[in-house]
């Protein structure tokens, strides 16, 4: 059939045993095997299901789309936008927003691939770090920061009324 094979013949005695065998892959993708033995009579057979071997050495790739890096904020929370993929799936995401040597917002989970969310912080004018991390089954992991300041919102808006209502 299709796909790759490798035969390994293997001489045991006794009326039990086992041995073990070393095998160097060294391309990602996900491999079927089985043990097919013989006794000798001749009376041979397969186990009776495959075994399933996955071999990922891929990082997840994550790309930071918001706060830019460095970038300043007029606002009281920090918008965070990024997409995280992967070859075989990213089974875990999560960010955690710092402050100095200070933890604003402790590590939350996100839905991997594409996520948007706004997230309030602590104070205004300071530098935030926002650290990005993305796990696959695997456990290959990308682990990415990013740098905002935070700034006061502008002040503004109009003068006050004299608190009255009225009905026309």
């Amino acid at each position: 059939t299709d796909g790759w094979h490798r035969n390994k013949t293997f001489t045991i005695g006794g009326d039990s045993n086992s041995s073990s065998y070393l095998l160097n892959i060294t391309t990602d993708g996900m491999f079927l095997w089985n043990i097919f033995v013989c006794d000798v009579s001749h009376n041979c057979k397969f186990n009776e299901s495959n075994f399933t071997i996955n071999i990922d050495t891929v990082i997840p790739n994550l790309t930071i789309n918001l706060p830019i890096n460095g970038s300043s904020q007029s606002s009281t929370s920090i918008i965070i936008n990024a997409t995280s993929t992967d070859n075989q799936n990213s089974s875990y995401c999560s960010y955690n927003i710092t402050r100095g040597d200070s933890i604003d917002v402790s590590e939350t989970q996100l839905p991997c691939g594409s996520f948007n969310t706004s997230v309030a912080v602590s104070t205004t004018g300071a530098t935030y770090v926002v650290r990005y991390t993305t796990n696959d089954n695997a456990g290959n992991r990308n682990i990415t920061s990013t740098q905002v300041e935070v700034t006061s919102p502008a002040g503004g808006g109009g003068g006050g009324g004299d608190g009255e209502t009225k009905i026309i």
